[in-house]
């Protein structure tokens, strides 16, 4: 499958043993990056939640959790999407990139 995914590990473990704490990926046969294509991996650990704003508009914010220590990072799609437009590769063959957070 051709698809370029972003891992975010626990950064409280030496390298090689880190889990994952979350994964996002999109298929690499668009021509551009689009935000609207981004799929969520098995995410069990990520908590999900929808913020809505005065003016109609909502976001989607991802709380995760190390089940080995207590490291919580917390990101918004936006900030998703964005490291992941950052690593986006046209026609990559399963292309995972490893970001401690």
């Amino acid at each position: 499958m051709r698809y370029v995914a972003l891992d975010l590990v626990c950064r409280g473990h030496p390298e090689g043993e880190a889990p994952v704490l979350g994964r996002w990926w999109i298929e690499s046969h668009h021509e551009q990056f689009s935000g609207a294509q981004v799929n969520e991996g098995p995410n069990s650990g990520v908590e999900v939640q929808t913020i809505g704003h005065a003016d109609g508009a909502t976001r989607l914010r991802y709380k995760l959790a190390c089940p080995h220590c207590h490291n919580a990072p917390v990101f918004t799609a936006e900030k998703i999407d964005q490291a992941l437009a950052a690593v986006y590769e046209q026609g990559a063959y399963a292309k995972v990139i490893r970001h401690r957070v």
